[in-house]
C-alpha cells in the first residue's frame, strides 16, 4: 500500500540527495541550471539570475509541505556542491505510480553521479512510499544522457 513520505533525505557513497535550500542558488547557477544546454534536454528554460532562481525554488520550498512531492538536490559529498536535481515530475497516487527526472551539470556528467543517484532514488520509491511502478521517458533530442 502506498504511504506517502514526501522528500527525505538520503545518503549514498558519493551524494547526499536533500531538499533545496536558497543557499544552493550560486551552485545552481554555476552548475547547472543558467546553462540551456542541461535545462533545455528535459524541457525547462534556463534561469539566468538569482531572483529567477529564488523565485523557483520558493515553490519547491513551499511544495515540501506536500507529503506528495518529491524533489531532490543532488550534492557532491566531498564539497557540498549542488551538481543537479533529480524529482518525481508526476505522482499517480491512484495507480501507484511515479514519473522521474534529473538533471546533472555537464562538467559532472559521465561519472556515474546520475547513475548513482537514479538508483538511489529508485530503490528508495519502491521500499518507502513503496510505489509499483516508476516511469521515465527520454526525449527524442537528448544526446547528453543517452547512456542512461
Amino acid at each position: 500500500m502506498l504511504k506517502h513520505t514526501g522528500t527525505i533525505q538520503i545518503e549514498s557513497e558519493r551524494l547526499i540527495l536533500r531538499k533545496f535550500v536558497y543557499s544552493d542558488i550560486p551552485h545552481m547557477l554555476k552548475n547547472w541550471i543558467a546553462n540551456p544546454a542541461v535545462q533545455n534536454e528535459y524541457g525547462e528554460p534556463a534561469y539566468k539570475t538569482v531572483d529567477d532562481v529564488h523565485e523557483l525554488l520558493s515553490k519547491w520550498i513551499v511544495n515540501y509541505n506536500n507529503n506528495d512531492f518529491y524533489r531532490w538536490a543532488i550534492i557532491l559529498k566531498e564539497n557540498d556542491e549542488n551538481i543537479g536535481q533529480i524529482a518525481f515530475c508526476k505522482v499517480y497516487t491512484e495507480i501507484e505510480t511515479v514519473e522521474i527526472e534529473y538533471c546533472i551539470g555537464e562538467n559532472y556528467t559521465g561519472k556515474g553521479y546520475a547513475t548513482e543517484a537514479l538508483n538511489e532514488v529508485i530503490d528508495f520509491s519502491f521500499k518507502k512510499p513503496k510505489f509499483h511502478k516508476l516511469e521515465a521517458f527520454q526525449m527524442k533530442e537528448d544526446t547528453i544522457w543517452r547512456v542512461m
